[in-house]
This record gives structure tokens, sequence and C-alpha cells, in this order.
């Protein structure tokens, strides 16, 4: 018994022993591998290329997304971010083939702030964005860009502003602006023009116009009492002139003007109120049963004038610069594209507008560095790209861009549509804007 208790327990000394043994050598493995992987760490590394560095153009954006008038002209920024975000996400950038016969391409850096309409952010943001060494300028709406053209003479920053041309804009010499469309006073002669085709009656249309009281807009009220005087309307497009009213922007009631334009006999109403006034002369006419027809102006003329006027959108007319959202159009699926993927929903009438500006914005980039590479890169090269553009395609927005140095508007052709049914639908052909003298305030 004794033997075999004492066999038993050498039994199990050696299953001890041997437990340690193998555990020791599993530390030593371990230990082994440990330094073996600390070595090969402070080997030097195998020598690969470095990764060529990613070219970029740094662009400043001046955008309006709050403020009195953003019911009409947030929806030119929102697609405007939409856009160069898709150049980068989508597109790997702006791709061109440079002087030296060589494909490259270069992306966005973008940087931008919402003005909220103001005069003196507009302004500072310019001025934080130069400091940040920005290319080019990119700018929502007139108003916010009129005290930036002087400064950018100076400093001869290109500026694409998606807003009319307004002499203070254009003014500054040498110029670097460049416009999206006509100014405000060659869009109401526009509306003659078409009132003058489309009139059935045999006597002369009595016309009126509103003008929403914000300084671009002002420039092309003054302009049509200066220049298209009662004479000079009836003269041009056989019609009557009764009276030009100025509702303040976002009123709450428009009874006062729109009872006088209809005691005058007005029978069209043309109106650049922005489209929360739009929806509040809409609505007063509805309730105080006015049969007068009305035109409303480019800038506010889309389908949440529908969604918030209701009933009394139904038979209004609105001048457009560009093609309807329904349209099956490169462009507009186009619009539909980027909204989509940055927004979750379609494009607006508004949005597929302020698309075209932003292609032309980066088509002028792309055609600088055509000619410059990127490392040549400059502002002067990128104004005269901006102030040369040429067949530029929209997808049919818009009729191909080509750009007057001259009178650097990109866009000067318009449609009328109607609302009909709750929905937009253009009406007639195109009409080619004409260009009046524009008169400043005194």
């Amino acid at each position: 018994m004794v033997k075999q208790g004492l066999g038993h327990m050498e039994e199990r000394r050696l299953t001890i022993v041997k437990q340690r043994l193998s555990h020791m050598a599993v530390v030593a493995l371990l230990v082994l591998t440990s330094v073996v992987l600390l070595i090969a760490s402070c080997a030097p590394a195998a020598k690969t290329a470095p990764a060529a560095p990613q070219k970029t153009i740094k662009v400043g954006l001046n955008l309006v997304l709050t403020g009195t008038v953003a019911s009409s002209v947030a929806p030119w920024s929102y697609v405007a971010l939409a856009y160069f975000r898709y150049v980068n996400d989508e597109l790997g950038g702006i791709e061109y083939t440079g002087p030296d016969g060589e494909k490259d391409k270069v992306m966005l850096d973008v940087i931008w702030e919402d003005n909220a309409y103001s005069v003196p952010k507009a302004l500072s943001i310019y001025k934080r964005q130069k400091e940040k060494g920005i290319m080019a300028h990119y700018v929502i709406s007139t108003t916010p860009a009129e005290p930036l053209a002087e400064p950018a003479s100076r400093d001869r920053i290109p500026i694409m502003c998606h807003g009319n041309a307004s002499p203070v804009v254009l003014g500054a010499q040498p110029n670097y602006v460049t416009v999206a469309y006509p100014s405000y006073a060659d869009m109401a002669a526009t509306f003659l023009e078409w009132l003058k085709l489309n009139w059935k009656e045999a006597r002369p249309p009595k016309v009126g116009f509103t003008w929403v009281e914000v300084p671009a807009v002002r420039v092309g009220a003054n302009t049509m009492v200066a220049v298209m005087t009662p004479e000079a309307i009836k003269a041009k497009y056989g019609a009557e002139l009764t009276m030009h009213e100025y509702p303040r922007v976002m009123p709450t009631d428009v009874t006062i003007e729109l009872t006088r334009l209809s005691n005058a006999g007005t029978d069209w109403v043309y109106t650049t109120q922005e489209i929360a006034g739009a929806v509040v002369l809409l609505k007063d006419m509805a309730r105080l049963n006015l049969k007068m027809n009305v035109m409303v102006s480019s800038a506010s003329f889309d389908e949440s004038v529908i969604r918030l006027a209701g009933a009394a959108a139904e038979g209004v007319y609105g001048l457009t610069l560009n093609a309807s959202p329904d349209e099956d159009l490169p462009g507009v699926k186009l619009a539909h594209k980027v909204m989509r993927k940055y927004y979750d929903r379609d494009a607006t009438l508004l949005e597929v507008q302020g698309l075209y500006t932003a292609v032309a914005f980066v088509e002028g980039l792309k055609q600088a560095l055509q000619k410059t590479g990127h490392d040549g890169l400059t502002r002067e090269a990128i104004n005269d790209a901006f102030h040369n553009l040429k067949n530029v395609d929209t997808g049919g927005v818009t009729s191909p861009i080509t750009v007057d140095p001259n009178w650097p508007v990109l866009n000067t052709r318009l449609r009328a549509a109607v609302i009909k049914g709750g929905k937009i639908q253009p009406v007639g052909d195109w009409i080619q804007a004409p260009v009046l003298e524009l008169q400043l305030p005194k």
C-alpha cells in the first residue's frame, strides 16, 4: 500500500513537472515571438512612393439660407451646396485637360457661410474668405452681392452671383462679377412683350406693377419709371400703365395696394414680391374677390406658392428662367439627383434654376484650368473664363450658356408658366429679354 501510495505521488509529481515545463515553453515562445516582432518593427520600412498631394481650388460661398427673402432665394443656396458636393463626391473633382495635353483632376475646397440677406454680413463673409485664400466667390442674390463689386474689383477675386444684372453689381471697373439673369427691369419688360403676344381682346390691356422694397429690386422699379414711361409702354407694347405700387418685404396685408390697382381697372399685375409676399398678395386678392391676372417674377415662382396659397394660386402665371421640374431633360434629372442625394427630396422649380449657375461656375473653373493648369491658375484667369463662357451645356435647364464679356449675364431668355391643376406648366416660347438702360435710385 505504501509503495503504491509512494508510486502514485511520484506520478503526480512528474505530471506537475511536465505541466510546468510545458507552460514555460509556451511563455518562452511568446517572449521570443515578441522579440522578433519588436525587432521587425524597428527595422527600416520598405520604401514606397509617397502619395501625390491632392490638388484643390479653394472657393467661398456667400449663401442666403435665412433672412427676409429666404423663401425665394434659399433654394438657390441648397442646390449650390448639393452640386458642389456632388462634383467632389461623385465626379471626383473637376476633370480637365491642361495646356500640356495631360488630363488631371482638381477637387473643390469649399467654405461657406449664411449671410441671412444682410449686406454687412455678406461683406464680412467676403473678407474672411478672402483672408483664407479663396480663388473665386459664389454669391446668392443681388442685394448681398452689391457691396462686393468694388472690393472684388480691387482684390481681383472673381464673383459669380445668382442674381440679376444690377448696375451696382456690374458697375465696378475692371468688372469681376458675372450674374445669372437679366435685371428686374429687363424681366418686367419681358412680361410686357409676353402680354403683347398673348393679349386677345381688341382694347389695350391695362398693367400695374408691385415692387418689393429691397435695394436690387428698387433699381428695376426706378428704371421702369424712368425708361418705361406710360407713353413708351403704349408705343412699344400696346399696353396702358395704371400705376406702380411698393409693398414692403414680407407684408402681412396688401389690401390697399390691390384695391388701388383694381379701382384703376388693372387687367394684369406683375409682381416682384418674394414668395412669402406673393402668397399674401394672392390670398388677399381671393379674399377681396378681385379679378385681376397676376404674373410673378422668376425669383418668386415655384411649388411653394401652390403649397402656401392653395386655391388662390390656381391660374397664376410666373416668368421662369429654366425648365420645369417635370420636364424629361438631363439637367432636370441632375437637379433631382443631387437634391435626393443630399436632402432626400426632389428639386423645386427654383432649385432647378439655381443649378445652372452652379454648373456655369464649375465649368468656368474647368475652362480656366484648361488654359493655365492647376499650378498656373490665377484669379484673373478664372474671371476671364467666367466672362467668356461658351456653349456651356446645362442639360436643357437653359439654352447653352454663352457669355458676352461686355454684359456678363449667363441666361437672358425667359418663358411663362401657369399654375394649372395644382402644377406648374410651361406655356409659350422662350423670349429674349431686352436690355434697358438701368437707372440707379436718386
